[in-house]
């Protein structure tokens, strides 16, 4: 998709999961399998689109009870730094800069890098003179490698650990798995944290009645800003790269590491430039997340071949992240002071879906597979965000938020989203080696508007295990060969909620000196 979401569906124990890998510990993992072409993911319908990630995790076998424990500690550090210019083509390029704009910009240059105006002389003969001096003053000097008062000096620790208990019996299986990680970040003063408890079962009550079930909880939490973190004007990474490496030709360059800003120099919309290692220093974020998911499934034979199955999900993610901005960092200087954002979400869904599968006794040579079933979803999200600002320059941060003392309206938010589908699938082979599939699925969204509220998904497809054939065999080639041919429908309903309907947003304007609510 051009315009929406390119991730694929993952599908974890035959659940949806929209954390995708980040909800499993690797650990946990079976198998994966990708789905990629149309008759493949077809039978997911209008999520299908960009592929389906088929994760298997692992679970109990017959036998005696294993416990393992698992442990591992390393330290990081970065391979590789981003190129940048020396001194000497610094003090070039703020020439050429200079060099097009206003004579004050020319006068600024002379006075910084070229040792002072001289009255005397014309701007242009000011200037001349001062790139005559680039190479005497600035080719040998090494300046502040702000890379390397970034990094160097800090050695980021990652540490995880893992104790799982597995076991089953001819009627139970069970596999409990705990886990633990702690990873300092590559930036200073970031880091994750998180804790992973996931119990798979199944038992057997009954030679027709099957039953399985999982729980996992996990929660992290995730400290400061990543290099990368605040795309465009406030990421880290830009400002490391972007601050100045001398002072002047005179000055002591350690002046620009003890100093919070940059006595001179501003970026290209005439803000302030912070000093790298203040600014992270000054921006404190906390982010938080918890994740509670049951989901489990009933299997009946009713009679031989014929199997029903119901399946259900429920699912509870808590989303915290709060962000305050000291006095000394780049927002605070670029508003009225130090100030907090506050956000919070709580995300609730559920799945249940109906299947019945009928496999009818056929010859040796023929194997049939019919498949239909129904499938609900439903997901709502809360949110919550506001603003407090009126900080002393000497505050606690988060804290301590009351020190601030003037807080904005709260905003909250309640969104829901439901789908319904219907769907089935046909799965034929001869011999196992000649194999044919058809499958179609409708999908009703919310998300969708008033005269395309259905989408519908036929795919079909056919296969030759070239790999059975004795002719294939006996050029001792090949360990597996197999030919497939498929076509489908997908869809991606990655979009929005709401956009089909015209909607009322709550809102204040003035009105006799003080604020009045409006919905519009």
């Amino acid at each position: 998709s051009i315009t929406q979401s390119n991730d694929p569906l993952y599908i974890v124990d035959g659940f949806p999961s929209p954390e995708g890998l980040a909800g499993i510990e690797p650990s946990d993992i079976e198998s994966i399998d990708v789905m990629k072409d149309a008759s493949a993911t077809a039978i997911y319908g209008a999520a299908g689109a960009n592929g389906v990630i088929l994760i298997t995790t692992k679970s109990g076998s017959e036998g005696k009870v294993n416990v393992n424990f698992d442990a591992y500690v390393g330290i990081k550090k970065i391979s590789k730094r981003l190129k940048t210019l020396n001194v000497s083509d610094f003090v070039k390029l703020e020439y050429e800069r200079s060099m097009l704009k206003s004579e004050e910009e020319k006068r600024s240059f002379v006075n910084v890098y070229g040792g002072g105006y001289n009255e005397a002389l014309t701007s242009m003969d000011n200037m001349q003179n001062a790139w005559y001096d680039i190479p005497y003053y600035y080719d040998n000097r090494g300046g502040v490698d702000w890379q390397d008062e970034t990094f160097e000096g800090y050695t980021p620790v990652t540490q995880n650990y893992r104790l799982s208990i597995d076991g089953g019996s001819k009627e139970t299986n069970f596999n409990l798995s705990l886990s633990h990680t702690n990873d300092d970040g590559i930036m200073r003063n970031s880091g994750l944290s998180r804790n992973n408890i996931r119990l798979r079962f199944g038992h057997k009550l009954s030679d027709k009645l099957t039953l399985n079930a999982t729980a996992t909880y996990i929660e992290d939490k995730i400290d400061g800003l990543g290099s990368l973190e605040e795309g465009g004007r406030f990421s880290s990474m830009r400002n490391i790269i972007q601050s100045r490496p001398i002072s002047s030709r005179d000055g002591n360059d350690l002046d620009l590491i003890n100093s919070n800003t940059d006595p001179i120099f501003k970026d290209d919309d005439g803000n302030v430039m912070i000093n790298p290692l203040t600014a992270i220093r000054e921006e404190e974020r906390n982010r938080k997340n918890q994740i509670t998911n049951f989901n489990g499934n009933i299997r009946y034979e009713i009679i031989k071949g014929l199997t029903y199955q119901v399946q259900g999900s429920l699912r509870r993610r808590k989303s915290q992240n709060d962000v305050f901005y000291h006095a000394n960092s780049r927002q605070a200087k670029r508003s009225a002071g130090p100030y907090a954002q506050l956000y919070n979400l709580v995300d609730n869904s559920w799945t249940y879906t109906n299947t019945v599968t009928y496999r009818p006794k056929l010859s040796k040579k023929h194997n049939v597979n019919i498949m239909v079933g129904q499938e609900e979803k439903y997901r709502k999200f809360s949110t919550f965000s506001m603003s407090i600002t009126n900080y002393d320059d000497i505050n606690n941060g988060l804290n301590s938020l009351q020190m601030g003392t003037n807080a904005t309206v709260p905003v909250t938010s309640v969104e829901g989203e439901r789908d319904l589908s219907f769907f089935g699938r046909v799965n034929y082979d001869y011999l196992k080696k000649y194999l044919f599939s058809v499958t179609y699925r409708i999908d009703g969204s919310s998300k969708f508007g008033k005269e395309h509220k259905w989408g519908y998904f036929p795919s079909a497809s056919v296969a030759w295990r070239t790999i059975d054939e004795d002719f294939v065999k006996n050029l001792s080639v090949f360990s597996d060969f197999k030919v497939r041919f498929g076509v489908g429908t997908a869809g991606n309903n990655n979009i929005p909620r709401y956009k089909s309907l015209l909607k009322l947003k709550p809102g204040t304007v003035p009105e006799n000196n003080q604020l009045a609510n409006t919905i519009g």
